[in-house]
């Protein structure tokens, strides 16, 4: 029984995990290193859902959304920290920005004061998606306004090549979508929908803890490449 995700029960494991990893990292990654005389990039992740919202839940275990975008922005943070990104998380536990009995632009509107004031250099709002037919599955990614399009499309195209190709056979190009969170922030951002959690295959992969960080490492290979672009 998933019940509250393996997340939470197995924190000393997976913190270990994390100081293998991070330090694993430093060679796997070919990031931009920062210096004394340099200020760092700083990148936002946007772990949604929390607390009192728990997003969808997978129809196979139960598992909250929520606790799975946490789980994946944890390790995408301990990744970028460690080749010498600024890393700020617009939560880093199991609540939302604002808590119970709030409206939800409101929530919307502390993570964003959260990337602004940060002055992110770009932001990435982690998510898992659902939907009627059991049959739709994939990595996702949206954006909302024209600097939003080059992260878009590199992490787009990096998820597809990295994982959507070997998973389920195709890809996808990033699509636009009205979305309150990307259009308040004027850094590039995108929200990276991780799978469908109403998909058997997709559900077993989010919960499974390796493609969790799997992923996190994908993303911000991604992040490597867009700031490389830019640089």
């Amino acid at each position: 029984m998933f019940a509250v995700f393996h997340f939470y029960k197995k924190r000393v494991a997976a913190a270990i995990m994390v100081l293998v990893l991070a330090a694993g990292a430093i060679i796997l990654f070919n990031l931009p290193q920062s210096n004394a005389a340099a200020t760092p990039i700083t990148i936002a992740i946007d772990p949604g859902h929390g607390g009192y919202d728990g997003g969808v839940s997978g129809l196979q275990t139960g598992a909250k959304e929520s606790d799975i975008n946490l789980s994946i922005a944890l390790y995408a943070r301990a990744y970028l920290q460690n080749v010498g990104y600024k890393v700020v998380l617009t939560r880093d536990r199991d609540r939302a920005p604002v808590e119970a009995g709030s409206v939800k632009r409101r929530d919307m509107d502390m993570r964003s004061a959260v990337i602004n004031g940060a002055a992110a250099d770009l932001a990435v709002s982690i998510h898992c998606n659902f939907y009627p037919s059991r049959y739709r599955r994939g990595i996702q990614v949206f954006y909302n306004k024209d600097a939003d399009m080059p992260l878009a499309a590199t992490m787009q195209s990096h998820l597809n090549d990295a994982l959507n190709q070997s998973h389920i056979g195709r890809g996808f190009s990033p699509l636009w979508g009205d979305y309150y969170l990307l259009a308040q922030v004027p850094c590039p951002a995108v929200i990276v929908e991780c799978g469908f959690l109403s998909n058997a295959e997709d559900e077993a992969l989010l919960t499974d803890e390796n493609y969790r960080m799997t992923l996190a490492y994908e993303i911000c290979r991604a992040i490597e490449k867009t700031v490389a672009a830019t640089a």
